[in-house]
């Protein structure tokens, strides 16, 4: 037979309870942040797929409170990283139409628009001052809309393209209208992301004891 003593000074059932007690909160938190990873996952899959080649996917993260220790009332969060990225994740989680504010039109930056340093394209009237020129605009036949458009010529490495000044063009150089923006007075996006995904993700992997 093996005897069993418990050394503390306070009640046997209190001393069992307290312990009970910090091993479901401990149990749960951890279920919690294997849950956290699951659903951060699934999400970033998403966003993967949705914006392949970009750095979409760490718009999202997500996290347990508290951080630090574990309780029975521990929580998980998915979450934006900045207001920003909560902008943009919200748009792409339905389908949203967006207008020009004040009556003005939406300017969609063309994949020949020209990026700035934190990776972002070019406003227009970015655009006009990094090539000093002004843009153009050229109206879509029957349509609502039109392209800003720039006489531009290929840069010699193939990517992206350089103002059409005269020396350039006296090199022999050739400038052609390029597209820098499609112009319309407003434009639906459609829903690329299923936060609801995410998080049924998650509520799974706890259902499931995945700890």
């Amino acid at each position: 037979m093996v005897g069993l003593t418990a050394s503390t000074s306070e009640p046997l059932a209190e001393w069992i309870d307290r312990e009970l007690h910090d091993a479901w909160a401990a149990q749960w938190t951890g279920a919690l942040r294997t849950a956290a990873e699951v659903g951060k996952g699934e999400f970033r899959r998403q966003l993967s797929a949705a914006f392949p080649g970009t750095r979409a996917p760490f718009l999202i993260t997500a996290s347990v409170y508290p951080q630090r220790s574990v309780s029975l009332g521990a929580v998980l969060a998915l979450e934006a990283r900045g207001p920003k990225a909560g902008v943009i994740l919200e748009a792409w989680s339905s389908t949203t139409t967006i207008r020009g504010q004040g009556g003005q039109w939406l300017a969609i930056p063309a994949p020949a628009c020209p990026r700035k340093a934190n990776g972002t394209r070019m406003t227009p009237v970015e655009v006009e001052a990094f090539y000093n020129a002004e843009l153009q605009f050229v109206p879509k036949r029957g349509t609502r809309t039109g392209v800003l458009v720039l006489d531009l010529v290929a840069a010699r490495s193939g990517r992206g393209h350089r103002a059409a000044t005269a020396r350039r063009l006296a090199a022999g150089r050739q400038a052609l209208p390029t597209i820098l923006f499609v112009v319309t007075p407003q434009a639906t996006l459609h829903r690329r992301l299923d936060p609801d995904a995410a998080v049924g993700a998650s509520v799974t992997s706890v259902g499931n004891g995945r700890t």
